[in-house]
């Protein structure tokens, strides 16, 4: 749907929380620059799969809040 609109970039903004383990265990699309065309899907989608780095303060692992951004560009065409 997306290409027939002729989009070719969306960028989308999602805002969670990453447990100590480095996993999301909330996330909630804030943003996005397309709405509708199921950008916000495939961004949640993505950032449940992603693993993080957790924050070390006096070497205890925190879970902390976040905002990511995820940006969608088509590809180049192949020649």
């Amino acid at each position: 749907a997306a290409l027939r609109a002729g989009i070719e970039r969306a960028r989308v903004v999602v805002h969670g929380i990453v447990d100590r383990h480095g996993r999301v265990t909330e996330a909630k699309v804030i943003e996005s620059s397309q709405p509708g065309y199921g950008f916000e899907r495939a961004a949640l989608e993505a950032v449940w799969r992603w693993r993080y780095m957790p924050i070390l303060i006096d070497g205890k692992r925190w879970s902390l809040e976040r905002t990511f951004e995820v940006p969608f560009e088509r590809p180049a065409a192949a020649d």
